[in-house]
């Protein structure tokens, strides 16, 4: 198949557990979390993430079992589904918040693992990971220099760059 042509679907299984899971990460406004721009004041932001567990098969299923790892700390959700039980094509949402500094550079993984049974066949499980990154923004190493005022005045721009010699950034 070419490379555009979409994946081919899993065959199917009569009565085959399938569940798909999915992160979502917002602020407030709605705004995804890998678009909100690092800052220098005002650090601490309310972060929403969303974990949405939908049975994807062709047969209803309970889910069992929903950990979510963040770092090293994992805590187990499935108090927070409801419902615990779907029909094919039903969703479950879980939503959790985080306060998180985008004033310091940081890379904050989220991992969420969902089980379910069917009432007939073979447990089954999905795992989505989402990924924050936080960096902030390259500050100069010198302010530039303010523009000259005097009309007709020559303004010269000078850029320094370190370099050792063999041509490598020294910052680097």
């Amino acid at each position: 198949p070419s490379p555009s042509s979409p994946p081919s679907p899993a065959p199917s299984v009569p009565g085959q557990c399938l569940v798909d899971v999915t992160i979502t990460c917002t602020d407030a406004d709605g705004v995804d979390c890998n678009a909100i721009p690092p800052r220098e004041t005002d650090c601490f932001e309310e972060i929403t993430y969303m974990y949405n567990l939908e049975n994807i098969g062709d047969n209803s299923m309970d889910i069992t079992e929903v950990l979510r790892t963040r770092g090293t700390d994992t805590a187990d959700l499935i108090s927070l589904v409801d419902p615990t039980t779907l029909a094919v094509g039903e969703s479950a949402k879980v939503t959790e918040t985080e306060t998180v500094n985008f004033c310091t550079d940081g890379t904050f993984e989220t991992t969420i693992t969902a089980k379910a049974d069917p009432p007939q066949g073979v447990p089954c499980e999905d795992t989505a990971t989402y990924v924050l990154t936080v960096e902030s923004s390259p500050s100069p190493s010198s302010p530039p220099s303010p523009a000259p005022s005097v009309p007709g005045q020559c303004l010269v721009d000078v850029t320094i760059t370190c370099t050792d010699a063999d041509g490598v950034d020294c910052n680097a």
